[in-house]
């Protein structure tokens, strides 16, 4: 990254976030709802949430349209959702006092906890659609994490991030920059992205600017190879 010192210093500034120097959440925050179990509990939670507004007939429909692979999702598997949500409501249907704001370490105990839970589920749906913070993230930042290990190095007029991701490019992060630097005036920026896959098979070159995106993208080729060299060292 190039561009005026004062510019340049500004954009330090809207890209770290706690102790990192270079941040999706920061540059593109997630809402706090989607910090909510993203697994197998997620279809039975919406289920015993959506029984609750005594939507029975829509429910499959409901819940079908908030799963990743719907084919899936067939009417037997909804009625042996129905008949576990209503073997764990007769088990206990205790309420353990617990906010509605989930992490992957806890787990659904009550009946009461797969209704919150759904609730969430469902919302975030109708809101956002996606119902947690793997969609959320993949269909946002491109990916499915944070950026990871993040570094930057400095010289004068110039920036050097450095950082892995899970997967795949952050093409959605990237396509929101120029709107970033417009937002805060700092049209004196050039931004090149350079990114390599892991293996050296796949790898691009972004070049990003106020106004302007343009990428070039190799695959299986020796630019591809360079790229990995020069970016991953081997």
């Amino acid at each position: 990254m190039v561009g005026p010192e004062d510019q340049l210093k500004k954009f330090k500034d809207l890209v770290a976030h706690g102790d990192s120097v270079f941040s999706f959440e920061k540059i593109m925050p997630m809402p706090t709802t989607m910090i909510i179990l993203s697994g197998s509990s997620e279809n039975i939670s919406a289920m015993a949430y959506l029984r609750t507004l005594e939507s029975d007939a829509n429910a499959e429909i409901d819940v079908r349209n908030m799963q990743s692979y719907p084919e899936l999702f067939t009417p037997e598997y909804a009625v042996r959702l129905i008949k576990e949500i209503e073997e764990a409501k007769e088990k206990d249907g205790a309420h353990k006092s617990r906010g509605v704001i989930f992490d992957a370490r806890t787990a659904t105990e009550t009946y009461q906890e797969y209704v919150d839970w759904g609730k969430v589920y469902v919302e975030n749906y109708r809101k956002y659609g996606c119902t947690t913070w793997y969609d959320w993230c993949t269909n946002n930042w491109g990916t499915k994490w944070d950026a990871c290990s993040a570094d930057l190095t400095e010289s004068g007029g110039s920036l050097n991030y450095s950082f892995k991701t899970a997967w795949s490019l952050p093409a959605g992060v990237i396509d929101v920059i120029p709107h970033l630097l417009t937002e805060n005036k700092l049209a004196g920026i050039h931004i090149e992205w350079k990114w390599a896959e892991e293996q050296g098979y796949y790898g691009g070159i972004v070049n990003v600017d106020v106004d302007d995106v343009s990428d070039e993208f190799y695959e299986e080729s020796d630019a591809a190879y360079e790229l990995c060299r020069e970016i991953l060292g081997y």
